[in-house]
């Protein structure tokens, strides 16, 4: 059975690269192993497997297999040897077996251990080793299901739902997550009792859950799993409690990138990200993030979704709501103070500009001077996009004198509000700009009388509106201004 973590998803113009995936994939398997290398004790605890023989069908030579390892505690030897071609096949049924029918739960600690020691080793070649190994594991699973007159998987999912012991829990989780994702034909019954209870874990409050939860979810929510999967997660109204786990994990680097994971990986999708408009304050949390996080992972995965969610409708040319959203908070800005960063991770450099290029160039709806106006209206400005967007200025500086000046006295009366000091200071720069980018400024200004407004507020007790009014006033003054700026 073929099986790739790069595999895009088909007919869809927002596929992830292959790059970026593999990026993804490779972090969170050296996460993961970082994680369990910590509980090497747990490597040390030396079970019986005569103990389980009879219980899991194992004859004497699997036996003895399974008791060779018991003498290793590296995780790299541990995998290299049960992926090996001498014994591969013995080991997946052994393992299977043990999963399948025993109870010990130190037996399936160490069995658990084993199987994610041979499905995490490091380095392409070894990778596709453990590839071959889980889909050993999987067509033995199906097998013995058979035999039993059972579900596949299925008794791996009450293992993972019924458990106490959190190590199980989450390996078993994680094994599970894969042999749905990859077995050829999906379990939908299995999938939904999974799914199920995957939701309810992210609808709690204890946060190992929710990243244990959110780590199994994602290994479903993969382009190359079944797209049946994520069809069962949006008809559970799965998006609702992944987006609150957010905020419960907000402290927990590791469960917030796999939360931010799954969002990433659904956000190939059209119709989930149509879903999400207007709901979840998705472009607030992402920007949070970006602002606050000092986690590499967690910016590139934040960059990575607002990259996908702000990608076009390919069946309309209809732009989501999203990058107007992005405007408004300032995220362009928040962009220029990570451009000025040092990352190690290159892929947060690479999402970088073509965001940033796609705020200031790719969408007209940025340069709305309907959007202007209602702003200017409402009596407030925010610290939007427009006002420092050359391209808006050169291209809507004519619209200021329509219907007899009303946007310019509109913007001269907001020059009266003394206690708002964000909108006072905005206010004197798009004065400025107005000034700069109009053949006529200067003398227009004049003919409103905007110049004894701006000469008050020079005097202002707020030293940010003192300086903005100084600039503005320096603008009215100068006659030549587009000589001045080429100087």
């Amino acid at each position: 059975m073929e099986s790739s973590i790069t595999a895009g998803m088909p007919g869809s113009p927002l596929s992830p690269t292959s790059a970026a995936l593999v990026e993804t994939v490779q972090g969170e398997f050296s996460t993961m192993r970082e994680k369990f290398e910590k509980r090497s004790e747990l490597r040390h605890e030396s079970v019986k497997w005569e103990v389980v023989g009879s219980i899991a069908s194992l004859p004497k030579d699997e036996i003895r297999l399974l008791d060779s390892l018991e003498k290793e505690c590296d995780p790299v030897a541990i995998g290299t040897l049960v992926t090996g071609d001498r014994f591969s096949e013995a080991f997946a049924l052994a393992l299977v077996k043990v999963l399948s029918k025993v109870n010990s739960e130190g037996h399936i600690r160490k069995a658990l251990l084993f199987v994610h020691d041979a499905l995490h080793i490091p380095g392409p070649v070894d990778h596709q080793k453990s590839i071959d190994f889980l889909n050993l594991m999987i067509d033995f699973e199906v097998d013995l299901a058979e035999s039993d007159g059972r579900d596949p998987f299925d008794a791996l999912l009450k293992r993972h739902t019924t458990n106490q012991d959190m190590l199980i829990m989450e390996l078993s989780s994680i094994l599970l997550g894969e042999f749905l994702r990859n077995n050829r034909i999906p379990h939908v019954r299995v999938a939904e009792s999974f799914m199920r209870y995957l939701i309810e874990c992210l609808r709690g409050s204890d946060v190992n859950r929710i990243e244990v939860a959110a780590h199994a979810l994602s290994s479903l929510m993969r382009c190359d799993a079944p797209e049946v999967y994520k069809q069962i997660f949006f008809r559970m109204d799965g998006f609702e409690p992944l987006f609150r786990a957010l905020a419960k994990a907000y402290h927990a680097p590791q469960a917030t990138y796999y939360l931010l994971l799954c969002i990433w990986l659904l956000s190939f999708s059209y119709d989930f990200v149509r879903a999400w408009q207007g709901e979840y304050h998705l472009v607030a949390v992402m920007h949070d993030y970006l602002r606050k996080s000092k986690k590499e992972k967690i910016i590139r995965m934040a960059l990575l979704i607002l990259q996908n969610v702000t990608k076009h409708d390919p069946r309309g040319n209809e732009y989501f709501d999203f990058l107007m959203d992005m405007i408004t908070l300032g995220v362009n800005f928040t962009l220029e103070k990570l451009e000025l960063r040092e990352f190690s991770d290159p892929d947060i450099g690479a999402a970088l500009e073509p965001l940033r290029k796609a705020m200031e160039n790719d969408h007209p709806i940025l340069t709305s001077f309907d959007d202007y106006r209602q702003e200017v209206l409402s009596g407030h400005l925010e610290n939007s996009h427009c006002h420092k967007s050359e391209k808006f200025w050169r291209q809507n500086i004519s619209k200021f004198e329509e219907n007899d000046g009303v946007m310019l006295r509109q913007l001269r009366d907001l020059l009266r509000q003394e206690d708002d000091t964000q909108t006072l200071v905005i206010a004197c720069q798009d004065i400025g700009n107005f000034v700069r980018y109009h053949p006529r400024g200067r003398k227009i200004m004049e003919d409103f009388g905007f110049k004894p407004f701006v000469m008050k507020l020079l005097s202002h007790p707020e030293e940010a509106v003192g300086k903005a009014a100084l600039e503005c006033m320096q603008k009215l003054l100068i006659k030549n201004w587009e000589f001045l700026a080429r100087e």
